[in-house]
């Protein structure tokens, strides 16, 4: 991990793949002078916007703070935007450690508070993974905290809180991670060196706090994942504080799974969320 960031320090900004451009219109809207990209239907194709859906998705890619997206996210935005026939606002926020969370987190304020221009906020839905995935938690919990708007749907893919405290949690997730093909539980630790975890805010601790006002939630976590143990107790939290929430629980299944185009159940996991969005 350190000998990547090492080789790729300064240069890790993230640009659509070919495929994106080809198919899609793209505008870029530069926030804290890093690209936040709205991709769109180009006009005359892709599907109607169904009745009642979400007007518009704001993704936030996951990658642990520190990697920029990868090919995955941008085939679940073409997924989105071509089904659903509405655009995705997908902000390139500064990675972790060459700038800090609160850096990260001013730019995605930035980009929401733009699509909030166009769109109520109502009728906007975030879609995010891993460490996006807290990241959407973080925005709801400062929002509310300023009293300003909240999205209308929250999908969480995965989510991953490096700042676990409670030793019951850690215990099982460590009997989790050999079953993990894809985070290693050596990372985690080496996350949370990188990390301020001793903060204890809304940007290192996303799945703690008080989450009365939030919009309907919609989880999402492999049984498989190291994090599994940690959503589970993310569960139990929200039912305490009578949350709008349902969690989709993949049976044998891997971090941030739904992305994942090799297998049916990643296929369909993605297709419900589809439906979720457009319902």
């Amino acid at each position: 991990m350190r000998d990547y960031l090492e080789r790729t320090k300064g240069s890790r900004i993230t640009n659509p793949p070919e495929f994106i451009i080809k198919k899609f219109q793209i505008r870029v809207e530069l926030i804290h002078s890093r690209p936040c990209y709205i991709i769109s239907p180009r006009e005359g194709s892709g599907s109607p916007k169904p009745g009642g859906g979400s007007d518009a998705v704001f993704f936030i890619h996951g990658g642990g703070y520190i990697f920029e997206a990868h090919k995955i996210h941008w085939q679940a935005v073409s997924r989105l935007v071509s089904k659903l026939g509405i655009p995705v606002y997908f902000p390139v926020y500064p990675l972790l450690p060459d700038n800090t969370l609160e850096e990260a987190m001013a730019m995605i304020t930035e980009s929401f508070n733009l699509m909030k221009m166009e769109f109520p906020p109502d009728t906007i839905a975030v879609l995010g993974d891993s460490a996006g995935a807290n990241f959407t938690l973080s925005l709801c919990h400062q929002n509310k905290h300023q009293g300003l708007p909240l999205p209308g749907k929250l999908m969480l893919i995965s989510p991953t809180m490096v700042g676990e405290d409670d030793p019951n949690v850690l215990e099982a997730m460590s009997r989790q991670a050999p079953r993990d093909v894809m985070f290693d539980k050596q990372y985690y630790y080496s996350l949370g060196e990188i990390m301020d975890t001793q903060k204890r805010d809304f940007l290192t601790i996303p799945m703690m706090g008080d989450f009365s006002g939030f919009p309907d939630m919609y989880v999402f976590s492999g049984t498989y994942e190291t994090f599994y143990p940690q959503v589970q107790a993310f569960a139990e939290r929200l039912k305490t504080q009578d949350v709008r929430a349902q969690f989709c629980f993949g049976e044998g299944m891997m971090h941030v799974w739904p992305y994942m185009p090799a297998a049916r159940e990643c296929r369909e996991t993605l297709g419900d969320i589809l439906r979720i969005l457009g319902s």
